[in-house]
């Protein structure tokens, strides 16, 4: 591996640990984090794998476990809760089997490897 190559590697690698802490954390009032703590009540890691804005919805594809990946669709103009968020479990050889850009098979990879631990 290359140093540009292990350099990349690791920003994604900190990207996904400070994202995925951040999501965990009680104090996290996104509309991502409070459907996945609601959804998955003992979160402990949330990695994005991939995040597509749409008009009236952000889709979300978050690794939450070793083979489980939940998608995410968040409303953008959701008030108290009028329009819940959509969430829909994967598992991962579900998910690897679809077409996906390098990246997010890079970030896969990597969030794979912080499960691991």
């Amino acid at each position: 591996m290359t140093a540009r190559n292990s350099e990349r590697r690791e920003l994604v690698r900190s990207e996904l640990l400070g994202t995925s802490e951040q999501l965990c954390s009680k104090n996290d009032l996104s509309g991502l984090g409070l459907a996945l703590r609601s959804y998955v009540p003992t979160l402990k890691c949330a990695f994005i794998l991939e995040w597509v804005p749409e008009q009236a919805e952000d889709i979300y594809w978050v690794l939450t476990s070793f083979d489980e990946i939940v998608k995410v669709d968040v409303p953008r103009w959701r008030s108290n809760d009028e329009e819940p968020a959509s969430l829909q479990k994967m598992d991962v050889g579900t998910y690897r089997r679809k077409r996906h850009s390098r990246e997010v098979r890079e970030k896969l990879e990597i969030a794979l490897e912080l499960v691991r631990g």
